[in-house]
């Protein structure tokens, strides 16, 4: 998330100077970085799920870091413009991961 957020702070200059992981690897190889956070986590999840190596919410649980790619590919498309939805996309990684478990709990 923080990540994310400093992507569309550099675009928009308010962190020029200051030591951050795009300013430091650069634009690109951070969203390059956050795609294979992002994608390993999804395979992962669902991997260890499929395995029964996790719950039985695993494979639901992996749904979160899909979204999480899905919006980073969006945000990245649109060079991180506008921070009301930008923040809403981020954040909404978050409202989403609540989302699956109230589904999960009332559908399981």
């Amino acid at each position: 998330k923080t990540v994310m957020l400093d992507l569309r702070d550099v675009e928009s200059d308010h962190l020029v100077g200051l030591e951050t992981l795009p300013i430091w690897i650069g634009r690109e190889r951070a969203v390059l970085l956050l795609y294979l956070v992002h994608w390993s986590l999804f395979g992962l999840i669902l991997a260890l799920g499929l395995a029964g190596l996790a719950g039985p919410f695993a494979p639901a649980f992996s749904l979160v870091p899909l979204y999480g790619g899905i919006a980073l590919w969006f945000l990245a498309r649109a060079h991180f413009r506008g921070e009301v939805h930008c923040q809403l996309a981020i954040d909404g990684q978050l409202l989403f991961a609540g989302a699956v478990t109230v589904a999960w709990k009332a559908f399981a």
